[in-house]
């Protein structure tokens, strides 16, 4: 799965550039800024690399026939534990 920002990364980033246009006479609130944001974006990273789908797991999920607006169409979730840990899940099927 592809690791996305969220609207909340962009705007704690974009809060952290504000002081920045403050700091003309104050070097210390520059320094501050520029700590804030690579702490900012070190911690995205951090969430990326700690937040990657499990080798060994899998989840699949079948249907026959197509999709009709009003008609009941059974769907199957096939999840897939090829690791010798347990795994708790919440799954949440929406229409696609």
């Amino acid at each position: 799965m592809r690791f996305v920002f969220t609207r909340l990364f962009y705007v704690l980033l974009v809060l952290g550039f504000v002081p920045l246009s403050l700091s003309w006479g104050r070097p210390a609130l520059r320094w501050a800024t520029l700590g804030f944001d690579v702490a900012l974006v070190l911690a995205a990273l951090i969430d990326a690399r700690l937040s990657r789908w499990p080798v060994g797991i899998s989840v699949e999920r079948e249907f026959g026939g197509r999709f009709a607006v009003g008609a009941e169409t059974e769907v199957r979730l096939r999840v897939l534990n090829h690791t010798p840990r347990a795994v708790t899940l919440v799954i949440k099927d929406e229409y696609p």
